[in-house]
């Protein structure tokens, strides 16, 4: 009985997690910029240039959504896994 719960949960959450990749696929940052955009948020705000913070400031989201794609995609993929497995024990 619990064990379909478990898997009704991760069912769930692996929907969850593909609307969110779905949602965020326009917002990619590629290899290049993801890396001045690391580079520059170490710097401190004080000594940043304005180009360098306009860059911050027009990018942070496409940075953030890129990583959350990335790591929903390796949770997703093994709750996908764990629900079936949940479904062949209970049955």
């Amino acid at each position: 009985m619990y064990l379909g719960q478990i898997g009704v949960l991760f069912i769930g959450l692996g929907l969850l997690l593909l609307a969110s990749q779905i949602i965020g696929t326009g917002c990619h940052i590629n290899k290049e910029n993801k890396e001045k955009y690391r580079i520059i948020s170490l710097k401190s705000e004080a000594t940043r240039t304005s180009d360098e913070q306009m860059f911050i400031r027009d990018n942070w989201f496409k940075y953030y959504a890129t990583k959350v794609r990335n790591i929903s995609f390796m949770i997703g993929l093994p709750l996908l896994g764990l629900t079936f497995l949940f479904d062949y024990i209970t049955k």
